[in-house]
């Protein structure tokens, strides 16, 4: 996470000179191209994210600077950051319940403020992962869904630079899912599961279009306001163009491979467009861990009714998913096998190839580097409980 914000704050600086290379050498430009203003929700669980962010208290207990010396001193710590943050667990679980729409980005300028809230969101993120790992099964599971729900409201609320925070918080809350899975009794499962599928995930069309937007009003901002905008308006055009073709390859499926539309010749609209293929990668990834654990769930509840696992993905519909869900990496259904007294369910993966439930495997990277993690250019399927 770190290096992800050393990232970004290097792409702002980038984006920055940009900006000012454009200043420096643009004509004047023809009027200029109307930057829409979205309806914003009300209530906003934006607005209760920032606040409950403003609130913490004892940040060192929740993300301290040196680990703890024990885990008695660890344990401490987590109980002392909870107790002490019952408020801020109460405004965050408020925003759970309204829809999230993050205030519209119209200037690279303003960009401090909003990186320093969301690593406040992080932090609350964190702040729910210990109070999950205190809990008892069912506020553990809800702990962790709360995770998810946030992650996945950042990657769709607002411009790319949010989404990529996004798809890294949802991780947070999944990956703990997994371990916590097999406790859960039948009606906690049935909670779990209502959650998950409340949780919507819009198309990366929506998150390409708030980029756009923040990228256009940011180029034509003026500065001094007597100034010409800092860009042409028949050069914005084209950026236009090339991310509204981008937005139309976002509604296809991923396994489609498709041909990107070709990037816009100026060489400063190059560095600006935005990351596509990254971007597809993460949300494809965040969207197969969720609809692998959804499948789990169902599995594993199909499983306490009946003492066995299904001899396919169909018997659980309608009773235990409304459908089988669509690999997010393919044209086609989640794949699922027995195997001996359990299962395999697994997606195909980024190389779109079916390998049988071979997952994700790379001996080159550490325990500690995980050799199972799902990177865009893996080979092999990608398992439940697995890879990640």
């Amino acid at each position: 996470m770190r290096n992800m914000r050393k990232a970004l704050a290097g792409g702002f600086l980038l984006v920055g000179a940009v900006f000012l290379a454009f200043r420096m050498f643009a004509t004047p430009s023809a009027a200029p191209i109307v930057v829409p203003t979205p309806i914003m929700p009300n209530p906003n669980a934006y607005d209760f994210y920032v606040r409950a962010g403003k609130a913490l208290y004892d940040l060192e207990d929740i993300n301290p600077a040196r680990p703890p010396a024990s885990k008695q001193q660890q344990l401490a710590q987590w109980q002392r950051a909870v107790r002490s943050n019952q408020k801020t667990l109460q405004l965050v679980r408020q925003g759970l319940q309204y829809e999230y729409r993050e205030l519209p980005e119209r200037s690279f300028w303003a960009n401090a403020e909003r990186m320093a809230q969301f690593s406040r969101f992080r932090n609350l993120c964190q702040l729910l992962q210990i109070q999950g790992d205190l809990g008892s099964s069912a506020q553990v599971a809800d702990s962790y869904l709360d995770i998810v729900k946030i992650g996945s409201d950042m990657a769709q609320g607002g411009p790319t630079t949010s989404a990529e925070l996004g798809y890294a918080i949802e991780p947070m809350g999944q990956h703990r899912l997994w371990r916590c899975l097999p406790q859960l009794n039948r009606d906690e499962l049935a909670h779990a599961e209502g959650r998950l599928e409340s949780i919507s995930r819009v198309s990366l069309t929506k998150t390409l279009q708030d980029e756009m937007w923040f990228v256009v009003a940011s180029l034509q901002e003026r500065i001094p306001p007597s100034a010409d905008p800092a860009v042409p308006t028949d050069q914005l055009k084209q950026y236009v163009t090339y991310v509204e073709a981008l937005s139309a390859q976002a509604r296809m499926p991923y396994g489609t491979h498709a041909a990107l539309p070709p990037v816009p010749t100026d060489p400063s609209l190059k560095g600006i467009a935005p990351d596509f293929n990254h971007l597809r990668f993460l949300s494809a990834r965040c969207q197969t861990q969720n609809v692998l654990l959804l499948t789990a769930m169902a599995l594993r509840a199909y499983f306490l009714d009946h003492k066995a696992y299904p001899d396919n993905l169909n018997a659980l519909v309608p009773q235990y998913l409304p459908a089988i869900p669509t690999d997010p990496f393919g044209t086609g259904p989640l794949r699922y096998r027995q195997s001996g007294s359990s299962y395999v369910l697994y997606s195909i993966g980024p190389d779109g190839r079916d390998d049988g439930g071979a997952p994700i495997h790379d001996p080159a990277r550490t325990a500690q580097m995980n050799p199972y993690l799902v990177l865009s250019e893996s080979k092999g399927d990608v398992v439940a409980g697995l890879n990640r």
